[in-house]
């Protein structure tokens, strides 16, 4: 019971955020326009300070595992050549194959991943280094995903326009600048790192009551075989494929193995979306992955949670 009570502690926290969030959109407290509003303010405001706030404060020689860095690497270059060869044979349609590719590719590593360490580790250290592993991740998903698009438009690859655009995003910003004030002779003074961490602190509810409102019963019946195979690719069979290797092959435990949750098991990021709008793609259907995927999200990862703990590998 207490391994049970103890692993629901984990996602227990998400869960009541996201039903808060579903309840305050079911109640009309807050309009479409105001949550599109909320989730921007959050994307290029709460979000970049909070992931600023913990990288700048960790160590990057410490807190990077050199093992966990190259798997990662490999895994999203493999992981992309997977998607971008099979999913076409099954979806035609270059629109829905776009939705499909970058639903079961583009982790929610950022917004999902970082509230999940903590509630796993609760060690503000182990949670620094967490991100400083899953930092690299980020980067390389951000840079095949706007590349998948590109691909699906029928544009013209151009490199250096890729890594621009693979960049050009705030929470990206909040982790470069994090990163590079841990070069500088001093550390930053607690006038300044007070405020921030007060800003930061406020970034996990918003971005969890921004999720749980975006959750409709509608998005579970539209494109039911669609959601539901990038849903089970997602949540189930990228992670059984992703945490098997990483656990027997590197060897990887606590920290790192929460690094491997946040990088491979979390749902598609919301980030996805405007990308595909942007795109001209089929953003219902992106929008559906994204609800989903991140509602039962809840359950998938009390399932790994529980599991790792009950082997101790947690």
């Amino acid at each position: 019971m207490q391994l049970f009570l103890s692993s629901l502690n984990v996602v227990f926290p998400l869960f009541i955020m996201m039903a808060a969030g579903w309840f305050i959109k079911r109640i009309k407290l807050i309009s479409d326009s105001g949550l599109d509003e909320l989730n921007r303010i959050n994307v290029r405001l709460f979000l970049p300070v909070m992931l600023f706030s913990n990288i700048c404060e960790g160590s990057l020689l410490d807190g990077a595992s050199p093992a966990f860095l190259l798997f990662a690497t490999a895994a999203a270059v493999i992981l992309f050549v997977i998607c971008m060869l099979l999913v076409p044979l099954f979806i035609p349609n270059k629109d829905r194959c776009a939705a499909f590719v970058l639903g079961i590719y583009r982790p929610n590593t950022a917004i999902y991943g970082l509230p999940l360490a903590q509630s796993i580790l609760g060690n503000s250290e182990q949670i620094s280094n967490v991100l400083m592993m899953v930092a690299i991740y980020i980067l390389i998903t951000n840079f095949f995903a706007v590349m998948a698009v590109e691909i699906f438009k029928g544009e013209k690859l151009r490199p250096v326009a890729l890594i621009w655009r693979s960049i050009k995003n705030p929470i990206i910003y909040g982790l470069l600048l994090g990163t590079a004030v841990q070069f500088l002779p001093f550390s930053l003074p607690q006038i300044i790192m007070s405020p921030v961490k007060s800003i930061a602190a406020v970034a996990t509810p918003i971005a969890f009551v921004a999720l749980g409102a975006t959750f409709t019963l509608e998005a579970c019946k539209r494109n039911m075989s669609a959601v539901s195979g990038a849903s089970l690719l997602k949540l189930v069979i990228t992670p059984l494929i992703a945490l098997p290797i990483g656990i027997f092959a590197f060897g990887f435990r606590d920290q790192t193995l929460v690094a491997m949750l946040c990088s491979f098991a979390t749902p598609t990021a919301v980030s996805t979306l405007p990308i595909i709008k942007d795109a001209g793609g089929d953003d219902a259907l992106m929008g559906e992955i994204i609800v989903v995927t991140t509602g039962l999200s809840i359950v998938s990862i009390f399932g790994f949670v529980y599991f790792f703990k009950f082997i101790g590998l947690l």
